[in-house]
């Protein structure tokens, strides 16, 4: 139902939204705004993939969510440098391990410290953890986050995080 942008024309449309030629558009951000709308990563011969052009979005998702575009090309430099240096077998994707070892990594940076009832709290990155982030956010199901799924895996992350810290402060006595 409603009106809808047919798919063959995502190009065209983020290309003007952006004011990019479209052979300058990048690949993960386009995967990123599909992937928010459609909850399903494309193939990879995007944006000539058969089934992107028959399925067509809807426009006003579509509006509302080219902004993951802009996001994505704004915290590029962040993504780049979060591959460079945890990709260490340089497949383009963060395993299990590689994500962990990310997530640690962003845990103990100081812009991310905790405070809970005014004590420094660490939060630990386990297994489970990763393993929650991977399957809300790995939509071809390889086990593995790809450049346009991290932005995703971050939020879930931080979810689990404010989770974590919640359940410290309510199990954490204050001192007078």
């Amino acid at each position: 139902g409603g009106i809808t942008i047919p798919s063959a024309s995502l190009e065209e449309f983020l290309s003007r939204v952006q004011n990019v030629p479209r052979e300058k558009l990048n690949y993960d951000a386009a995967r990123l705004v599909l992937d928010t709308e459609r909850g399903r990563i494309l193939d990879k011969d995007f944006p000539s993939s058969k089934s992107f052009r028959k399925a067509g979005l809807h426009r006003q998702a579509l509006l509302a969510s080219w902004e993951r575009y802009d996001e994505y090309m704004h915290r590029l430099p962040f993504i780049d440098q979060a591959f460079e240096r945890f990709d260490v077998n340089k497949d383009g994707y963060l395993s299990q391990g590689e994500l962990r070892r990310f997530l640690q990594d962003y845990e103990r940076r100081p812009e991310n410290v905790h405070n809970v009832n005014g004590f420094v709290v660490e939060l630990v990155v386990r297994p489970e953890n990763v393993d929650d982030v991977i399957e809300q956010v790995d939509r071809d199901g390889d086990k593995r986050i790809g450049r346009h799924e991290l932005i995703p895996a971050m939020e879930v992350w931080k979810d689990i995080a404010a989770r974590k810290l919640e359940k410290k402060a309510s199990s954490c006595c204050t001192i007078s």
